[in-house]
C-alpha cells in the first residue's frame, strides 16, 4: 500500500519512490506517482537469476532510507544462443566425434536440459536424423555412429533449458572417411554345368569410399581349408565365369566388394 499522505513530510508535493536493482545494468527507476502500488521489470538478464530490489520514497528533501528490500528469482528462458565452436574429428569411415563449447552462463537461459543434434547426408537431404543428449561440461562431445562412409554430412546444434531450446547453430559440412563397401548386389548364377558356373552382380548400393575392385572366395564341400581367392577382378567387372569345378559338388562363394579399406 502507498504510504499515508501525512508520512510523505512534503505537503503532498514532489513525492514518489526510487526503486533499484541488480540487473545486469543496474536500473535506478523513479515513480513520480505516490499512488503507485506496482511497478514491472522488463527484460532482466541473464534469466534464472536471484535479484536485489530496493525501494525508497523521496519528496523535496531527500530520500528516505531503504524502506522495502527483497531478493527475487526469475523464470528460465530458453538459451538466447545456440552452442559454437563447433568441430569434428573423425573416428573411422562410419564415425566422427562432434565437440562444441558450453554456453556463457548469461546465455544459457537456465539449467541446461540437453542438445539436440541435427544431421543429414547431402545426398538425402529429407532424411534428418535428430538427437537428443545431454551434458553440462565445459567442453562437449558426442559420438555420431553407423554414418555412410566417404560421405558429406550437414550438421546443426541446438540447446535446451525447460523452458525451451535456441534456434540452431549454423550448418557445417563434414565428410567421413573412407569404409568398406556394404554387399554386392543381384547376385545371381545364370548359367551352372557340371563343372563350370557363371556369376553375375551389379554394384554395392552404398560404395562408402572409391570402388577399386572385387574379391572371390570359394571352395567345394565343406573343405574351406582348400579355398581358392580371386583378388584381381576391376571395378568394371560384374561377372565371373568358373571352370573346372568338381563335378556335382556342392560350393560355397563369397563375393565381396573393395575400396581401399578393405573387403
Amino acid at each position: 500500500m502507498p504510504i499515508a499522505t501525512n508520512e510523505w513530510n512534503s505537503g503532498g508535493k514532489d513525492v514518489g519512490y526510487i526503486i533499484s536493482i541488480n540487473d545486469s545494468v543496474s536500473r535506478v527507476i523513479k515513480i513520480e506517482d505516490p499512488l503507485t502500488m506496482e511497478f514491472t521489470f522488463n527484460d532482466l538478464s541473464p534469466a534464472h537469476t536471484l535479484f536485489l530490489i530496493r525501494l525508497h520514497t523521496y519528496n523535496r528533501i531527500g530520500m528516505s532510507k531503504i524502506s522495502i528490500e527483497t531478493t527475487e528469482k526469475t523464470f528460465e528462458s530458453v538459451p538466447l544462443r545456440s552452442p559454437s565452436n563447433i568441430h569434428i574429428d573423425s573416428i573411422n569411415g562410419t564415425s566422427v566425434t562432434i565437440r562444441w563449447d558450453s554456453l556463457n552462463p548469461r546465455d544459457q537461459g537456465g539449467l541446461i536440459t540437453n542438445y539436440k543434434i541435427m544431421y543429414y547426408a547431402l545426398s538425402s537431404p529429407r532424411v534428418i536424423h535428430t538427437i537428443d543428449y545431454s551434458d553440462n561440461s565445459l567442453s562437449i562431445s558426442y559420438i555420431l555412429n553407423n554414418l555412410d562412409g566417404y560421405n558429406n554430412y550437414s550438421c546443426s546444434i541446438c540447446v535446451c533449458t525447460s523452458s525451451g531450446c535456441s534456434s540452431y547453430s549454423p550448418a557445417f559440412e563434414f565428410r567421413t572417411d573412407e569404409s568398406v563397401p556394404s554387399k554386392p548386389t543381384e547376385v545371381f548364377f545364370s548359367n551352372v554345368g557340371y563343372s563350370s558356373a557363371y556369376m553375375t552382380w551389379q554394384k554395392p548400393t552404398k560404395l562408402n569410399g572409391i570402388l577399386i575392385g572385387y574379391k572371390i572366395v570359394y571352395w567345394g564341400l565343406d573343405d574351406e581349408q582348400t579355398q581358392t581367392e580371386i583378388d584381381d577382378l576391376t571395378s568394371a567387372t560384374n561377372s565371373y565365369s568358373f571352370k573346372e569345378l568338381e563335378k556335382t559338388t556342392p560350393y560355397t562363394f563369397i563375393l565381396c566388394a573393395k575400396t581401399r579399406i578393405g573387403c
